[in-house]
């Protein structure tokens, strides 16, 4: 058996949920999308992975990778085992 490359993309985007209100929230939804997948069947929603959901002020800027150690970390594993 071959071994076969594993393809993720890391996707994040902030929004506010009530534009309209006088919120100074946002939500940072985080997802996993594999990229070894057909290109018509990458994007399907069944497809998606939702890592995290953040909550935070508008003011406070991060990369989230805070939030994402221990995904790192379980990445670094499988890479070492295989």
């Amino acid at each position: 058996m071959y071994p076969h490359n594993v393809r993720l993309v890391l996707v994040a985007n902030g929004f506010k949920t009530f534009a309209k209100m006088s919120t100074t929230y946002r939500i940072c939804p985080m997802l996993l999308v594999p990229y070894n997948l057909s290109p018509w069947l990458c994007m399907k929603q069944e497809n998606i992975i939702l890592l995290i959901v953040i909550p935070k002020p508008d003011s406070y800027v991060d990369t989230g990778d805070v939030y994402l150690q221990q995904l790192v970390e379980e990445f670094n594993a499988l890479w070492e085992v295989g």
